[in-house]
């Protein structure tokens, strides 16, 4: 049906609104409409203007486009400050927008160089978002854990998860006994101080469980509690979580482990920068410092895992090195346990 024409509806009486779309179709009254009238310059009466103050503008589809246009050029009219032809009213002009002169935060990957002081300052002072630099975990089971990933985000190197839980409880017992919280006895067992807290989680949870026991138990024994159902392994792995290197970790449908992917891509080379960081000098070269007990305890744990200079991507001089450092005594015993540990889970399988 042609639109230009007025459609024929028996059940509508003349002056009756027949809608269709929403849009009223009332062709004889959209003919006699008081607004059209005033659009066209036609004079209205008294009745005529009441009627256009409370009229909902019954159009028909012929002058739709008309309307648009009239509705357009009176927005038009009203932001340039005129009078608008429907009302007679005297719009006020609104004022520009003043320009926008904090920039919006661009986000610095990683691989930006960082500024100089003050340059910080004046991008903090505009709204800057800056990235610091990311140096890792210094806690030496986040660091043996975590180069298990040195193949890749989502994948573990070593697949005996078994081994990784032995050896990450033992640097769990490394990092209490260099705390001073735990004493390694030459006898071959662990003696917790009484009373004493640790502020880090995993630290406080195996040091709450020995300060339970009556008496002081071997190594062999503590290491057994931890590797059991992977706990060394969840305890660290939940330190990876909050310091936002890894996802939480996942039970696997018909798997004994669960499943374990970093979130940072650096996490997997923290083992590479922890020790070639203490390995080396401000200005990179070797035996000019004295290597720290610590890094020789994690050269000794990835080595157990193991891992070597290969698959850390690891200069061969350093790992040389380290090799050659002065082991700390004090943890003599809690590695010869390890060592028996893993010696005694190859022959299980």
């Amino acid at each position: 049906m042609n639109p230009a024409t007025p459609r024929s509806d028996s059940s509508a009486t003349h002056g009756e609104k027949v809608t269709d779309m929403g849009i009223a179709r009332d062709w004889s009254l959209g003919q006699r409409s008081p607004w059209l009238r005033r659009q066209q310059g036609q004079p209205l009466t008294r009745k005529a203007r009441v009627e256009a103050s409370t009229e909902q503008f019954p159009l028909p589809l012929a002058i739709v486009p008309a309307y648009r246009a009239a509705a357009l050029a009176q927005t038009v009219l009203r932001n340039q400050g005129s009078v608008t032809p429907l009302t007679g009213r005297e719009v006020r002009q609104r004022p520009p927008s003043p320009p926008a002169t904090t920039p919006r935060a661009t986000p610095l990957s990683h691989h930006t160089p960082l500024a100089s002081p003050q340059r910080k300052t004046a991008d903090a002072a505009i709204g800057k978002y800056i990235v610091p630099r990311y140096h890792g975990s210094d806690l030496p089971a986040d660091v043996v854990l975590s180069a298990t990933f040195c193949e890749g985000m989502h994948h573990q190197a070593v697949g005996n998860h078994e081994r990784v839980a032995w050896v990450v409880g033992c640097m769990l017992l490394t990092e209490l006994s260099q705390c001073g919280q735990v004493g390694v006895g030459e006898d071959g067992r662990l003696h917790p101080v009484r009373g004493v807290i640790n502020n880090d989680p995993a630290l406080m949870a195996v040091l709450a469980k020995m300060q339970a026991e009556r008496f002081d138990h071997a190594i062999v024994k503590w290491l057994e509690y931890l590797a059991r159902e992977d706990r060394s392994t969840m305890l660290v792995w939940q330190r990876l979580v909050q310091a936002g290197a890894a996802a939480p970790a996942r039970k696997r449908r018909m798997r004994r482990h669960p499943l374990l992917q970093l979130t940072d891509p650096r996490a997997a080379w923290w083992a590479r920068q922890y020790l070639q960081q203490r390995a080396t000098d401000a200005s990179g070269h070797l035996g000019a410092v004295e290597i720290p007990p610590g890094a020789v305890l994690v050269w000794r744990g990835l080595r157990e895992l193991p891992l070597d200079a290969g698959n850390l991507d690891l200069d061969p001089d350093i790992a040389l090195q380290l090799e050659h450092a002065p082991f700390p005594a004090e943890q003599a015993p809690l590695f010869d346990a390890l060592n028996h540990c893993l010696a005694r889970l190859a022959a299980s399988f």
